[in-house]
């Protein structure tokens, strides 16, 4: 096996750098999704004039996200991870295709 500069062959190297680019990734959609919901308290109430159910819209989210964490779940359990993942970005992916 070849080795670099650093005296490490190419894998570990690869696999740092796929791990930085997954962490990075991670952080950057955390920082949009918790915009998204604080964009969405925001307009509820901008269009509400209130500030009564300014939280019901970071509410639904947590309540759907919960529903669809089970739902995931217990595909994961019985068909095993693959068809769980299929069976959940799949409609993301579709809603995506149609508003884009």
């Amino acid at each position: 096996m070849t080795s670099t500069a650093a005296g490490m062959s190419p894998r570990p190297q690869a696999q740092r750098r796929a791990l930085a680019v997954l962490v990075s990734s991670q952080v950057l959609s955390g920082a949009g999704l918790a915009a998204g919901i604080t964009a969405g308290a925001l307009l509820a109430q901008d269009m509400l004039g209130s500030t009564d159910l300014a939280g019901l819209p970071s509410a639904l989210f947590t309540a759907g996200s919960a529903l669809a964490t089970v739902v995931v779940g217990r595909i994961s359990q019985a068909r095993g991870r693959r068809p769980a993942q299929q069976g959940s970005w799949g409609p993301l992916n579709r809603d995506g295709a149609v508003e884009g």
